[in-house]
């Protein structure tokens, strides 16, 4: 988990990333020389979606490396990990990700959000570099690569790793025809 925690944007007070999970009690927690910080005190929700994103990672990689002793499928799903970074996509009706991030963006300056919109924009493309990093990393070392959907308003990302993140969506778009439809 401090592999994988390490490349997402935890709070500076967090880094370096050194979570821990309990089988036993299902704690997850950031283990410090001063003793554990439980998830519930972790502070910001990006925090808690690192922490799950990481601990959901690692299991999965656990699970993928075990290869045919599992029988848990290679399979995550994330429904709008990018939520903590913009809270208001749940009235998003724009026709483009662009249209709703200019929104966002007016919005913040509206309610004097200081948070700035270019650098919500870096983390969430960070997390789906990283998910992509991720997959790409586990089909060179196990021969497959696991499938990770996820369900977001995001759209148009720059990735780091160089992967085109349209061919990672495929064209599969929700905003102009709906989430489910038919082909």
């Amino acid at each position: 988990m401090a592999e994988i925690g390490s490349n997402f944007e935890f709070e500076a007070s967090y880094k370096p990333i050194n979570l821990h999970f309990s089988f036993e009690t299902f704690d997850l927690y950031h283990l410090t020389p001063n003793g554990k910080i439980y998830l519930r005190s972790m502070g910001s929700g990006a925090n808690w979606l690192y922490c799950h994103v990481t601990l959901f990672l690692a299991l999965h990689k656990y699970f993928a490396e075990l290869g045919d002793k599992c029988a848990i499928p290679s399979i995550l799903f994330f429904d709008q990990p990018t939520q903590v970074y913009f809270p208001n996509f749940n009235r998003d009706n724009s026709e483009t990700f662009e249209d709703q991030k200019s929104q966002e963006k007016q919005q913040r300056k509206m309610l004097n959000v200081g948070q700035n919109i270019d650098e919500d924009i870096k983390a969430v493309e960070n997390l789906f570099s990283q998910l992509s990093i991720y997959c790409n990393e586990l089909e060179q070392k196990n021969g497959f690569s696991p499938q990770i959907i996820v369900t977001d308003h995001a759209d148009n990302l720059t990735l780091s790793n160089g992967v085109s993140f349209e061919s990672l969506v495929n064209g599969n778009r929700w905003r102009m025809r709906g989430l489910i439809h038919p082909t």
